[in-house]
């Protein structure tokens, strides 16, 4: 019985891996994990997310189109009218899209310099 309460006491203290919050791979099975304001997005799934917003606008620089339906959004966890579908994935509020947008950019910056 002493036994399992330690163990279960380790287990408490053990640190827990970060995910993505949208292909739930951990930490250490992506290249780069982007910190949200309560959740996280791989490169790979920047690199879906980017591909589906570009193949979606009709013109450079212009935003998608929403689908107008609420959904909750896997990066920001608020519930949203202005949510696009990833594939495999879900729903994407369009201000997390340019924040993702933003921080590929920046990282793509930062691995050029």
């Amino acid at each position: 019985m002493w036994v399992n309460q330690r163990f279960s006491f380790l287990q408490f203290f053990r640190k827990r891996e970060i995910r993505c919050s949208f292909c739930n791979n951990p930490q250490s099975a992506v290249r780069q994990l982007i910190a949200g304001p309560s959740a996280f997005i791989c490169n790979e799934c920047v690199a879906i997310c980017d591909g589906i917003v570009a193949q979606d606008a009709a013109n450079p620089g212009e935003r998608p189109h929403a689908t107008g339906a609420i959904s909750i959004c896997l990066v920001c966890k608020r519930g949203k009218a202005d949510c696009i579908f990833v594939p495999a994935r879900g729903p994407v509020c369009l201000q997390c899209v340019d924040r993702v947008k933003a921080a590929a950019a920046t990282s793509t910056e930062s691995h050029a310099d």
